[in-house]
């Protein structure tokens, strides 16, 4: 009698009623017990009450350990109210019934992440690449914790095989570039950032870190075409591209491309004192190189 109801209940929009209903059933019918509560749950949750449909998703997952529907709804609505350590401790059962999937480990490295447990997270994420060490996602997890944790050189691997298996990962390959040069591989660094500015020539922070290694490496030439040209472009209005420049072209002996600059400056900023003086500075050398003529 009482399943009959149930469509009655789903056609009418009873709501309560069928609640009501699939919880009797779950009673009478031990057997189906976490079917019933299952399907409490997810109308409890489809009508916006989140606190009754997990109380009724767990109640499903105690008559059943093994409903994985459940089990994942109740990660989800726990996830949406940030209740991580909820999250973690019903990942880990979903684990032991699913242990080689290398997903689950990963979700679980983010959950840890998340309650800025960092050891965790990365045992979790270090546990999903020995399972798929060909994922991507999974080897940026790897990297971006382990640059947290301050492992640079297990970063810088795991960013390695990031950008083997995906070529096209801008970020991956200026993140690659600054661990490189932070321990001295500027060469190794530029050749990254390179990669990252010509998959993504309009980013910023690729560009500045390429024109900053550049200059370290005083190629003056590489610097001037390749990054501050560009910010430049991007930003016409900003004077620190154009005094970079005018600074540059001044080291090469550029003095006229040097001045095209700082008037570029002066017109952006008219009182730019060093502009000012660069110009009078740059007007006596060229005066002086018509004289010795």
């Amino acid at each position: 009698m009482l399943a009959a109801l149930v469509p009655l209940y789903i056609q009418t929009k009873r709501t309560e009623k069928l609640i009501e209903t699939y919880k009797s059933l779950a009673s009478l019918d031990t057997g189906k017990a976490d079917e019933f509560y299952y399907k409490a749950g997810t109308v409890a949750e489809k009508g916006g009450n989140a606190s009754e449909a997990i109380d009724l998703y767990k109640k499903s997952v105690a008559a059943n350990g093994s409903n994985l529907d459940a089990r994942q709804k109740l990660i989800k609505l726990y996830e949406k109210d940030n209740q991580w350590n909820l999250v973690a401790e019903q990942t880990r059962e979903l684990l032991k019934q699913d242990p080689k999937n290398a997903n689950l480990y990963l979700y679980l490295s983010d959950a840890y992440l998340k309650l800025n447990r960092l050891d965790q997270a990365i045992a979790e994420a270090e546990k999903a690449a020995k399972r798929n060490p060909k994922d991507a996602a999974i080897q940026l997890q790897c990297a971006l914790l382990y640059e947290k944790a301050k492992k640079d050189d297990k970063a810088i691997e795991a960013y390695k095989r990031l950008v083997a298996l995906n070529t096209k990962n801008a970020a991956a390959y200026n993140n690659l570039g600054m661990l490189e040069e932070k321990k001295g591989d500027r060469k190794d660094a530029i050749a990254n950032y390179e990669k990252a500015v010509s998959l993504d020539a309009d980013n910023k922070v690729f560009l500045i870190n390429l024109a900053d290694a550049y200059e370290k490496e005083k190629e003056w030439d590489k610097a001037i075409n390749t990054a501050y040209k560009e910010l430049s472009r991007i930003e016409p209005k900003k004077v620190l591209w154009h005094q970079r420049l005018a600074a540059l072209y001044e080291e090469q002996g550029n003095l006229a491309a040097a001045k095209k600059e700082y008037r570029a400056v002066l017109k952006l900023n008219p009182n730019d004192k060093v502009a000012k003086q660069k110009m009078l500075d740059i007007s006596i050398k060229s005066l002086q190189k018509k004289l010795k003529k």
